[in-house]
């Protein structure tokens, strides 16, 4: 894999924070997404130690952003590029099936803004940014319906 931070998104449960255990026990060093402020330092929280001895790998940080919205993914990676991150893997986790019909502000379906538009979007604004290093993996995590 290459090298630099795991940025994962939806990382403060569930499948992201399986992978960001498997991540920080390999020594990698994560970044946790999530909406809500509590549970993702929580999820944070719950990694440290896990890296293996004499390894670099930097605490777990974390990131709050609500990804429904257009101006808040370009925030999100505005944010990570100006905190210096370089970026070895992209984990595009964050996803939701939402019981009924609802617009976010952008005038989108919140299933698909979240699902579909984040990722792209995200991914976009990181290469823009410059943030991602040149052997980076992004990798979509495909949201389960049920």
């Amino acid at each position: 894999m290459s090298s630099g931070t795991a940025v994962i998104t939806g990382g403060a449960s569930g499948l992201g924070l399986v992978t960001a255990r498997r991540l920080t026990r390999a020594g990698r060093s994560v970044v946790l997404v999530g909406r809500d402020a509590t549970r993702t330092r929580a999820a944070a929280d719950s990694l440290r130690g896990l890296a293996p001895a004499g390894r670099d790998a930097a605490p777990p940080r974390t990131y709050i952003g609500d990804l429904e919205q257009w101006s808040r993914v370009r925030g999100l990676a505005a944010k990570l590029a100006a905190d210096g991150h370089s970026m070895g893997v992209l984990i595009n986790n964050a996803g939701a099936a939402f019981p009924r019909y609802e617009q976010t502000p952008d005038g989108v379906e919140r299933t698909y803004a979240l699902n579909h538009h984040a990722p792209f979007l995200l991914t976009h604004a990181l290469l823009a940014e410059g943030v991602l290093t040149l052997e980076a993996r992004i990798v979509g995590v495909e949201p389960l319906t049920r």
